[in-house]
């Protein structure tokens, strides 16, 4: 084996490379050398042609090899071979200005975490160096031929050499004109060497077990999928019920900043931009969803005629150009167009609607007698109005004071209790579910900025007022009719 640096100098009290025999007994564990090797590192220990480990088998103290364990009885069955550097005390020089070509291996070895090897170029001109080569010279070169590799190898803790980490360049194809190179980087992981990157002619690819991410010839990358048909194609191998999180954009930022995404188009007079963000730009935290252009369309592919749109002043419109109020909707074609809808989320079927005529507008709740039963068309209706207390009043939002005509709902919810909804003197509480603060429990009520309870607040449909109205009249009617008579 070849020595980089000074040659040997025999005079010097340096051994040849020739190696030293002993006789084994099954007693004697130490054994004398003709000279001291620096450590165990520096010779090679056979007994009955195995290779002994340096970390245990042996130790050394000056020229006295002591085994650890008594070798076996026989003759010349102990072989030690010194290294191919010298066994004495020289060091290598720290330049080596002369070219030299080695016909086989070196090994460079140091007792300490000093450089071993070191390439310096001084040419003062743009082109590379110091260039390092590896050049295989194969007379009948063939695809997949491994052409050079690095390894970064050490020891587990059994004392065995493991590879942790490979670089390989391989051939892929050879053909003269069309050839293609691979390179890979290789780990070990749970005991086995596997692929991390493979760079090849069809682009990019990062590994675990498998497959994991690609960048293909096009440019376009793949995560999960190892063929992307857009420039960024991620694919969710989860089940259909498992709601994977397939793209995640973080800011590490507590301050104001937000996280987003932007696309940009370059199409002339509409170029522009739809940024979405995760939290305003004031930091608050709120999910948020910004636009930035002019108007926006959400289409159906198939009919780019339907569509939702969000004009540059805000407004929003359903399937018409107009926008006279902040929210527009068209009906569908019919003299009763539904422009909304409401069903119910227990069994989704149709509660109420809005709809639109040519030139009016109808609200309607579902008073089909198909979901009626306990008819009853015999009650006193007269009595209950009786008990309704109309008012006059004012908002208290309302600067210019001006009084409407209504009811409070409390007052209504006894007797017409299907007109209101609420609860009265209702305020916001805790629940289960929520991020409790410290010191607080589910059902305690929520306090506002200056310790104050937060109301909810009652409602009323006066609409359903109107049979009890139409049964007092009737009522009412009668009465006249047996006065009269």
């Amino acid at each position: 084996m070849a020595y980089l640096g000074t040659p040997i100098d025999t005079t010097n009290q340096f051994q040849s490379l020739q190696g030293k025999r002993f006789s084994g007994d099954a007693s004697t564990t130490a054994f004398t050398l003709d000279v001291a090797p620096s450590s165990t590192l520096d010779i090679e220990v056979f007994v009955e042609n195995v290779r002994q480990d340096p970390n245990s088998a042996y130790s050394l103290s000056g020229t006295t090899l002591t085994f650890s364990a008594a070798p076996p009885s026989g003759t010349n069955n102990i072989y030690v071979v010194h290294q191919a550097k010298a066994v004495g005390t020289i060091d290598p020089p720290a330049t080596e200005s002369v070219a030299k070509t080695f016909t086989s291996g070196v090994t460079s070895s140091t007792t300490d975490n000093s450089d071993n090897l070191t390439l310096i170029s001084t040419d003062d001109d743009a082109n590379s160096g110091p260039n390092l080569r590896l050049y295989r010279n194969s007379s009948s070169p063939g695809d997949s031929d491994v052409l050079g590799q690095i390894d970064f190898e050490g020891r587990n803790d059994n004392s065995e050499d493991i590879v942790s980490a490979r670089i390989q360049a391989i051939t892929q194809d050879v053909t003269d004109g069309t050839e293609d190179g691979r390179l890979t980087i290789n780990t070990i992981m749970d005991g086995t060497e596997r692929i991390r990157i493979n760079c090849h002619s069809g682009g990019i690819t990062f590994r675990n077990d498998d497959e994991k991410m690609r960048i293909d010839s096009d440019g376009d990358v793949g995560i999960g999928t190892t063929s992307p048909s857009k420039r960024l194609h991620i694919k969710d191998t989860g089940s259909v019920n498992a709601k994977h999180v397939v793209l995640r954009v973080e800011n590490a930022d507590t301050g104001d900043s937000a996280s987003g995404l932007e696309f940009i188009t370059n199409r002339g007079s509409t170029a522009g931009s739809t940024k979405i963000y995760g939290a305003p730009e004031d930091g608050s935290g709120t999910a948020s969803l910004q636009f930035i252009g002019a108007n926006h369309f959400f289409r159906n592919q198939a009919d780019s005629s339907n569509y939702l749109a969000i004009n540059s002043n805000g407004r929003i419109t359903r399937h018409q150009s107009t926008t006279s109020g902040h929210l527009n909707l068209l009906g569908e074609v019919g003299s009763s167009s539904k422009a909304i809808v409401f069903a119910h989320v227990g069994n989704g079927s149709e509660v109420g609607s809005i709809t639109t005529g040519s030139s009016s507008t109808a609200y309607n709740t579902s008073s089909d007698y198909r979901l009626k039963e306990n008819v009853d068309y015999n009650f006193d209706a007269t009595t209950r109005l009786k008990q309704l207390k109309p008012a006059r009043f004012n908002f208290i939002t309302d600067e210019t004071n001006t009084l409407v005509d209504g009811f409070l709902a409390h007052e209504v919810s006894s007797i017409v209790p299907e007109a209101i909804t609420g609860t009265h003197n209702e305020v916001q509480v805790w629940e289960e579910g929520e991020e409790l603060p410290e010191g607080v429990s589910v059902g305690d009520n929520k306090l506002d900025d200056k310790g104050n309870t937060i109301p909810v607040y009652q409602g009323i449909d006066q609409s359903k007022l109107v049979p009890l109205l139409v049964k007092t009249i009737q009522e009412l009617e009668a009465r006249i009719t047996a006065l009269e008579e």
